[in-house]
């Protein structure tokens, strides 16, 4: 069709071409906050608003193809962003003021709108995949399923504009961003700890959480332990992320691939939970609307996912083994390397008092 049609690579929008032609310009959604580069010589304060100037701008790169809705993967980008700026906070909350931990409530309001319409996209998104397991006939019952999610997405999009679109949330990325431009407030005694103080302590206390939970993990064990394991390992990975560039380098990003992959696993553990309650809940929601032959194939489907389950708990065992491993080990042995040492206290005179002569 390119060929046949001499097609060639769009240039500029009708709407950017008038701005070129009247020497204008877009302005950006997110102007230089400061600077984003993590190096070992900064305080923590600096560390955690570099890390939290990248995620923001990606956070309001992604704003537009999430508003027009024609691209799911920029909702996908928006909603990471948004919650690797939660975990920054979390991870970073001893060196961050009050004024700047309010500000993460405030966001988590946002990431809610944003989940809701993210979880419908990805499930509309394995409709293909679930077609793909039945003959042509019995897939197309399945129309009647997809037809209820997209449903769902378009109020969920709605609930979502709204939020983006409220006075509420431009106080919220406006005061934000102004919080971010001044930078860590100089009059903050934790936030000008050097970063190599704070971060192994950082690190190896969401260490030892997953280490806790993943030891008490078994193929027995309930759904919302796994769950309950995937949400601190994440809550690791970003902070082992946030440390890794710039800071400890290879060790780090190593470890953080191991942690990946553990996550990956109990990723694809709680999406078939969670596919097979929104089968559930579909059913019993819209059950007499979907008929027979649907109900059939959801329950195909249901059946599918409890079996994968079963082989992603036979599984976690080699993925979480390694976290436990020699690497782990290196990287601690690292981090405490490089913490500084203390400042040495000022040896304290002791001046013995002098006896009290002899009454007169």
């Amino acid at each position: 069709m390119v060929e046949a049609n001499r097609l060639t690579t769009a240039g500029p929008s009708k709407f950017e071409s008038a701005l070129i032609a009247t020497g204008q310009a877009v302005p950006p959604l997110t102007a230089d906050l400061g600077p984003t580069a993590v190096a070992p010589e900064l305080t923590a304060g600096e560390v955690a608003y570099a890390v939290l100037r990248k995620q923001f701008a990606v956070f309001r790169a992604n704003e537009p193809g999430t508003r027009l809705g024609e691209d799911i993967e920029a909702l996908h980008d928006m909603r990471v962003a948004i919650r690797r700026i939660r975990a920054a906070m979390a991870a970073f909350r001893p060196v961050l003021s009050l004024r700047m931990l309010r500000f993460r409530d405030q966001l988590g309001w946002v990431a809610a709108a944003l989940g809701e319409v993210r979880d419908l996209d990805v499930q509309l998104e394995r409709m293909e995949e679930w077609r793909s397991h039945f003959p042509p006939e019995r897939a197309a019952a399945l129309r009647a399923v997809e037809d209820v999610l997209g449903q769902r997405r378009q109020v969920a999009r709605k609930r979502m504009l709204l939020v983006l679109d409220s006075r509420r949330y431009e106080r919220v990325c406006e005061g934000f961003a102004r919080a971010l431009r001044e930078g860590p407030p100089k009059s903050f005694a934790p936030g000008r700890v050097p970063i190599l103080s704070v971060a192994p302590d950082m690190v190896e206390r969401r260490y030892r959480r997953v280490r806790k939970l993943g030891d008490a993990v078994r193929k027995d064990s309930p759904p919302e332990a796994y769950h309950t394991l995937r949400i601190d390992a994440k809550k690791l990975r970003y902070a082992l992320e946030f440390v890794g560039n710039g800071i400890y380098g290879k060790p780090a990003i190593e470890f953080s691939a191991r942690v990946t992959a553990m996550q990956d696993v109990l990723g694809l553990h709680q999406d078939a939970y969670v596919a097979m309650d929104l089968l559930q809940e579909i059913a019993d929601s819209s059950g007499r609307k979907l008929g027979p032959a649907t109900l059939m194939a959801m329950g195909s489907i249901t059946e599918r996912y409890r079996l994968d389950a079963i082989d992603l708990r036979a599984k976690f065992p080699g993925v979480y083994r390694p976290i436990a491993g020699d690497e782990w080990k290196r990287l601690l042995k690292l981090m405490e390397r490089e913490r500084p040492a203390p400042p040495a206290q000022a040896p304290v005179s002791r001046v013995r008092a002098a006896r009290p002569g002899p009454a007169v």
